[in-house]
C-alpha cells in the first residue's frame, strides 16, 4: 500500500518524509516513533508520530496505533484494532482483533492464572484480582479466599492452590505499579 494510501486518511496533515516503512512488515511508522527491529508492524499497520512499541510485541495486521501511544513490552495487538492517541497499554496486555481503545486511555498489566481446578484468576495492575465473577482487592482476597473457596465448595486441596497463588501476586502488582509509575 502506498503512503496516500495507507496514511493520508488517518493523518491528512502528514507528510511523506515523515512516514517509513518498517523494515520487518512493511508497515507505516512515523519516523518519531520508536519500534524494535523485532517487532513485526504487518502491511496495512500504521503507528502514529511519537509512539513507543515495547520489545516482544505484536501489532496485528492492519491495526494503528495514535500518536504519542505507548505499548508495553510483550503486549499483542489484535488484527484491526485501533488505539487511540496518547493510550498506555500495559506490558504483557492482549487487545483483541477489531478493538478500539479510546485516546487517552490507559489499559494497565494483566496476569492471567489458570489453577489446575476451579475458576480462572486474572490479576489486574490496578490491584484487583477476579476469581471466576468474584472481583476484589488483593488485600480483601488474601483475608477472605479460605472462606469464599469453602462458601463456593472448592475443596481444601483448591483453596490452598488459590492461597498460594494470591500471596505470589503482592509483588508482582508492585512491580507493575513501580514500572508504570517510571514510564
Amino acid at each position: 500500500m502506498n503512503f496516500s494510501d495507507a496514511i493520508l486518511p488517518s493523518w491528512p496533515w502528514a507528510k511523506e518524509t515523515d512516514f517509513h516503512q518498517h523494515a520487518n512488515g512493511g508497515g507505516w511508522v512515523a519516523n518519531s516513533a520508536k519500534v524494535p527491529d523485532a517487532v513485526i508492524v504487518p502491511q496495512g499497520s500504521e503507528i502514529g508520530e511519537g509512539s513507543e512499541i515495547g520489545e516482544g510485541s505484536e501489532i496485528g495486521e492492519g491495526s494503528k496505533i495514535g500518536e504519542g501511544s505507548k505499548i508495553g513490552a510483550w503486549s499483542k495487538i489484535g488484527a484491526r484494532s485501533k488505539i487511540g492517541e496518547g493510550s498506555k497499554i500495559g506490558e504483557g496486555s492482549k487487545i483483541g482483533a477489531r478493538s478500539k481503545i479510546g485516546a487517552w486511555s490507559k489499559i494497565g498489566a494483566t496476569l492471567y492464572i489458570q489453577p489446575r481446578a476451579g475458576h480462572p484468576l486474572t490479576a489486574l495492575s490496578n490491584g484487583q484480582v477476579c476469581i471466576g465473577c468474584i472481583t476484589k482487592p488483593l488485600a480483601e482476597w488474601l483475608d477472605t479466599y479460605a472462606t469464599v473457596g469453602a462458601e463456593n465448595k472448592y475443596t481444601p486441596e483448591q483453596i490452598e492452590e488459590y492461597g498460594t497463588i494470591l500471596k505470589a501476586l503482592q509483588p508482582w502488582m508492585d512491580l507493575i505499579t513501580q514500572r508504570e509509575k517510571s514510564a
